[in-house]
């Protein structure tokens, strides 16, 4: 009884998996197709879970039915708007990775946008604004109402060119991150 238990909780879990990933990949298919029609270049976000969360092992991630090597934390928005399950969302996330910027990108200003209402979700973004946004002469700080935690990089005539998703990023990758691309 116990041995069929077991496996029967196997087939669930790989069941669940094979779900999640299913409509992940139709998902992010009928978006990739509704932005090439459009003609529209799809910028990657960084997202993260709503607090701090332990990064999982690729093995971990994997058996969650998580690619880690190739999920961008953009895919865990989808997934949350898709099956609308926190848990998945959290999974999703303690696998994911921000995208990177071409290294050889510069920007001449950029300007941190959040909210009262949820910043003491975000406490790495928190601290980045109390202790070291200051050092940066081109980042403007704003609070706008229900915003998340958004960093918008700008070019020399002062267009919007790059919208990042922080709320899974580090203090010390914010700082890292702005030293290199902040002219």
């Amino acid at each position: 009884n116990s041995r069929f238990q077991r496996e029967h909780s196997e087939r669930v879990k790989t069941l669940k998996s094979v779900v999640k990933m299913h409509l992940i990949v139709k998902y992010l298919f009928t978006s990739f197709l509704v932005a090439f029609i459009h003609g529209e270049v799809l910028l990657a976000n960084a997202a993260a879970s709503s607090g701090p969360a332990t990064k999982l092992k690729a093995a971990e991630c994997s058996e969650l039915g998580f690619q880690s090597a190739d999920l961008s934390c953009e895919t865990c928005d989808k997934v949350k708007d898709v099956l609308k399950d926190q848990d998945t969302e959290k999974e999703c996330r303690r696998c994911c990775s921000p995208p990177s910027i071409s290294s050889s990108s510069k920007f001449a200003s950029a300007t941190l946008r959040y909210c009262d209402c949820n910043i003491r979700h975000f406490e790495d973004v928190k601290n980045f604004i109390d202790k070291n946004s200051k050092s940066f002469r081109n980042l403007k700080v704003k609070h706008t109402a229900r915003a998340l935690p958004k960093l918008s990089l700008a070019n020399a005539k002062g267009k919007v060119v790059e919208t990042i998703d922080l709320r899974a990023w580090k203090t010390q990758d914010i700082v890292d991150f702005l030293e290199t691309k902040l002219d």
